[in-house]
């Protein structure tokens, strides 16, 4: 039990030397809140990208099943670019 009161006692004089940033950081949170209650339209900037990433997601699958199902493609040296062979 005294070693808990002890580590509480150290912890106490940390948060003693840090009282400067603890107020800083308070007002910081003061200064954001008052910013996000005045501009209520930022709240919406999360959902917008989110809905947007989907979209992204959502193109990049489809894209990703069409390339699959396109064929193999076959490597020929002579050639710039790859054949693909249709396995239908």
């Amino acid at each position: 039990m005294g070693v808990g009161f002890g580590l509480a006692g150290i912890y106490f004089c940390f948060m003693l030397c840090c009282w400067k940033n603890i107020s800083l950081g308070a007002s910081i949170m003061e200064a954001a809140s008052d910013f996000v209650g005045s501009n209520l339209r930022i709240i919406t900037l999360p959902i917008f990208a989110y809905l947007i990433a989907l979209i992204f997601f959502a193109y990049w699958i489809v894209t990703a099943v069409y390339l699959y199902g396109v064929g193999d493609a076959i490597y020929d040296p002579k050639l710039p670019i790859a054949k693909v062979t249709n396995n239908k």
